[in-house]
């Protein structure tokens, strides 16, 4: 995780913002890229590496999105994490979705008792047939109806889908206005290439909202990462991808 959070190769960021600034573009995902923020679309190729020769790829990923619920202290969380592993297989057969992880974390661990399910999706059809569904109907009626963001996603790599990663972090960084975006781009691309060689991450995702201007980075563990501040933690109890499973025994 220090790779990730630490400085990005500069000499790597200042060659590709050269290029982009003179107009001298040769790598056309790149122009893609900047075109479809121009234009506010998605943009819809984002690029997936392996973490290792072992791990899987998908071939696009467009949104992130994630609700949370925050709950009393006495709330009965085994129940929970029960409820869990009962319905989390049924994602994997969920139209446009790449990715759910049922994220869970609990006062008995020293954090919030919180339920927060990040998802990965295709596109926003898939996203917003799945917000009209009776699905989620049902979880707004046991929890409340929460707030729902989304980001675009503008980097991702995942691993072996046979393998559950037991743990999750999150960062949430406000975007400054005077913030260059395809140097931040670039920049989120280079650290997550560096922290992509660790053997304890199974998968990252960094997405960008441009409504609220705020940058999320989403990593998947193998081991327990180091706690920091301004860090949220969970355990992950169920990650769900198109026809395969990978549940926590």
């Amino acid at each position: 995780m220090e790779k990730l959070c630490g400085a990005a190769e500069t000499v790597k960021v200042n060659r590709c913002n050269e290029r982009a600034q003179g107009g001298q573009i040769k790598n056309h995902r790149l122009a893609n890229l900047i075109n479809d923020f121009k234009t506010a679309h998605f943009y819809g190729a984002a690029e997936l590496h392996r973490l290792d020769p072992s791990s899987a790829v998908t071939e696009a990923i467009m949104l992130l999105m994630q609700y949370r619920f925050d709950l009393d202290n006495d709330h009965d969380m085994a129940a929970l994490r029960e409820r869990i592993a009962v319905i989390g297989s049924g994602f994997n057969s969920l139209d446009g979705l790449v990715q759910k992880a049922f994220l869970v974390s609990s006062v008995t661990q020293g954090r919030p008792n919180r339920y927060s399910p990040f998802y990965v999706w295709q596109n926003d059809e898939a996203m917003r047939a799945f917000l009209l569904s009776d699905a989620f109907a049902r979880v707004c009626a046991k929890y409340g109806r929460p707030e729902v963001p989304t980001w675009i996603a503008i980097h991702s790599k995942m691993g072996d889908p046979s393998k559950l990663p037991q743990h999750a972090t999150q960062e949430f960084i406000s975007v400054d206005p005077s913030t260059d975006l395809m140097t931040l781009i670039l920049d989120e691309r280079v650290r997550a290439d560096a922290a992509g060689h660790e053997a304890a991450l199974h998968s990252i995702h960094i997405g960008l909202d441009t409504t609220t201007w705020q940058l999320i980075r989403t990593c998947f563990w193998h081991q327990s990462p180091d706690t920091k501040p301004d860090v949220d933690t969970y355990d992950v109890e169920y990650l769900a991808f198109p026809r395969n499973e990978c549940r926590n025994p």
